[in-house]
């Protein structure tokens, strides 16, 4: 993939497939299949379920990508926490528009 044919986006890994192969869900939710690029082979850098990662996605077929790079652990906590916090967020979402829509009962 050439650079410009690709997208740079941000995922964290969920699952590791053989032949160094991972399933990633990116921030947008969306599950995509990863594969190490060859210079993280080459210097044996390793990615464990947990993991957040950089990957370049083709514009030809978005569901597939190559892992570029592994994030520090300051940055994969961080991440989490922001992950975290957009679920919760969600979940109150959804609380108050079905209390909103609850009709109310002593009235």
């Amino acid at each position: 993939m050439s650079k410009d044919t690709t997208i740079l986006v941000v995922g964290e890994v969920i699952e590791a497939l053989r032949d160094a192969a991972f399933r990633i869900e990116l921030e947008s939710g969306i599950v995509v299949l990863g594969h190490l690029s060859g210079k993280m082979r080459m210097n044996f850098i390793k990615i464990i379920p947990g993991d957040w990662v950089e990957i370049e996605l083709s514009t030809y077929d978005p569901t597939k990508g190559r892992i570029v790079k592994r994030l520090s652990t300051a940055d994969s906590k961080r991440l989490s926490r922001e992950k975290q916090t957009l679920k919760q967020q969600k979940i109150n979402e959804m609380q108050n528009e079905a209390n909103a829509e609850e009709p109310a009962i002593n009235q």
